[in-house]
């Protein structure tokens, strides 16, 4: 959609999230929920990118919330690394896994 379009359809809170590059963006509209400017990727499922892990949030204003994550290969290959961090700190420490907190 055209830039100009969409803010004067939508006003300048297309931009919650940030600022979007370019001359035309793409308008995700969640009827009675929100309407955003994104330049991301969207799915109709999670079920369609697999394995997803949350690795950060962070609070942009309110009612803001940006997250930050990893799919498929990345998210395995985290929790993987992370199992192994708990691995080693069980024979580290040689304690059982609900020790270690």
């Amino acid at each position: 959609m055209d830039k100009a379009e969409a803010e004067k359809d939508y006003g300048f809170t297309l931009y919650q999230g940030g600022v979007v590059p370019g001359n035309s963006l793409r308008v995700v509209d969640i009827e009675g929920v929100d309407t955003e400017a994104c330049c991301g990727t969207h799915c109709d499922n999670t079920a369609e990118v697999g394995w997803i892990k949350l690795m950060k949030t962070q609070r942009i204003s309110d009612g803001i919330v940006r997250l930050e994550y990893v799919a498929e290969e990345r998210a395995i290959a985290v929790m993987g690394s992370e199992q192994d961090i708990l691995v080693d700190l069980q024979e580290t420490w040689g304690v059982d896994r609900g020790q270690i907190v």
